[in-house]
């Protein structure tokens, strides 16, 4: 079963900025594991896209808590972010991006669709 699931969130990064997240998770037939499709636009002057890497995957809890993990990548084809995020069942995503050792750029927003 294929669940739409879009965010409105902020990144803190030399300021805050805008960030949506649209996805598509394939859930397997428990509904508790999913391959995730999709990408992150964070606008900076600009919207950058980053599309979601094919190994990144999802797994639900059972008090309904969505998680995410994988990658990002950079539209410019100069590598890949490592991504967490997580679906709280009241709509509320947390999360970060890792873009250096040690230094994670913090996700916080809501979930629209």
């Amino acid at each position: 079963m294929v669940e739409h699931m879009e965010g409105k969130c902020k990144m803190q990064f030399m300021g805050t900025h805008d960030l949506m997240l649209i996805a598509d998770a394939d859930w397997d037939e428990t509904g508790k594991k999913a391959m995730i499709d999709g990408v992150g636009k964070l606008k900076i002057i600009k919207w950058l896209v980053y599309q979601f890497s094919p190994t990144t995957q999802g797994w639900k809890d059972d008090d309904g808590t969505i998680h995410f993990e994988g990658g990002l990548k950079s539209q410019f084809g100069n590598g890949e972010l490592a991504a967490f995020l997580q679906l709280d069942p009241d709509g509320t995503v947390t999360g970060h991006v890792q873009i250096l050792r040690g230094l994670r750029l913090p996700i916080k927003g809501i979930r629209i669709v």
